[in-house]
């Protein structure tokens, strides 16, 4: 993990590292090869959230043990720095990227505040 990212990222062989990237491959392939791509991805995605989610619940077992609140304004404004930095790299529009975060981040911390009751 670098010191510039808190996130490591998902290494695929042969996966797009961008958006532009990721259509020159497509590109060609019929209608079902693409949707079973974007299907795939939906999937991984759902996947990826459920680890996401399972490791916002152990970091809320660690807030309680040192006594800290769910939410976090601090931490949530770094991770969202990141976000769009990391956006950009992508081809992703930063806006679009920091709304889906912001959403896990809010899914999550209704998770972490529902596991206090």
């Amino acid at each position: 993990m670098s010191a510039e990212s808190p996130y490591i990222p998902i290494l695929v062989p042969g996966m797009p590292q961008n958006v532009s990237e990721a259509h020159r491959l497509y590109q060609g392939l019929d209608l079902d090869a693409l949707r079973r791509i974007t299907t795939m991805s939906t999937a991984t995605m759902l996947d990826i959230m459920a680890v996401r989610f399972g490791a916002g619940l152990a970091i809320n077992e660690e807030k309680q043990k040192l006594g800290q609140p769910v939410l976090d304004t601090a931490r949530e404004a770094e991770v969202l720095t990141g976000v769009e930095r990391r956006s950009d790299r992508l081809g992703l529009r930063s806006e679009f990227s920091r709304s889906l975060i912001e959403s896990v981040m809010e899914e999550c911390r209704l998770l972490q505040e529902q596991a206090r009751t």
